[in-house]
């Protein structure tokens, strides 16, 4: 009798990789809970996380003020509603798209109930950091300035700036297009973030079409 062949899913991977920085591009075509995953499992050494998330209200399943509550109610962390990525001006409750702003400890928990992948073009932004700075939402603001420029590339000097957010605050992951990217300076981590998506590839019976791109 003839052996019945399963087809594996492939699961798309880029890699691009300049001069001082990778990119790594994960593909949304298998179950979104595998990048919660990666999130937790990369950032996992650092004591707290820092992040922003862009929400729309139209799409929360209940009112902006019941989500709030809700995540204070739920987890250690402190919450600001900003208007932008980059400043600090409060979300007028008229406003139908805002971003949330978050910083406490990391958890799997925290991560699906804050984390949507979609809805715009960038998602969300993520650091991890040994501890919480004094100025949090400033620092936050400023980094996301970077990383806008470099996203919108307003500024031709963007990849240099990248480079030296990365080289200070470490591995920044975003959603772009609803694919989960990590922007990383060190082998180490680029090595780290292999291992993390190769075993959960292994583990869903998924084949990894990786992809390298040198700029």
């Amino acid at each position: 009798m003839k052996k019945l062949r399963f087809k594996t899913k492939e699961w798309p991977i880029i890699i691009r990789v300049n001069e001082g920085m990778s990119l790594v591009e994960i593909a949304d075509s298998v179950d979104l809970s595998f990048f919660l995953r990666i999130i937790h499992e990369m950032f996992i050494g650092g004591d707290t996380i820092i992040l922003s998330q862009f929400i729309d209200s139209d799409q929360l399943p209940a009112k902006r003020a019941e989500l709030v509550n809700e995540l204070n109610q739920k987890h250690q962390i402190e919450l600001y509603l900003t208007r932008s990525y980059s400043n600090s001006d409060y979300a007028a409750e008229t406003d139908s798209t805002f971003i949330l702003n978050m910083v406490g400890p990391p958890s799997i928990e925290l991560l699906s109930d804050v984390i949507r992948f979609g809805g715009t073009n960038l998602s969300n932004i993520l650091y991890s950091q040994k501890s919480k700075p004094a100025e949090w939402l400033l620092e936050l603001g400023e980094w996301n300035k970077i990383i806008i420029s470099w996203f919108e590339l307003e500024i031709p000097s963007t990849n240099d700036r990248l480079i030296a957010l990365i080289g200070q605050v470490g591995p920044i992951a975003l959603t772009i297009d609803g694919h989960l990217c990590f922007a990383l300076d060190r082998l180490h981590d680029l090595n780290r973030l292999l291992v993390i998506i190769s075993n959960i590839a292994r583990e869903s019976q998924l084949s990894l079409a990786v992809k390298l791109d040198l700029l």
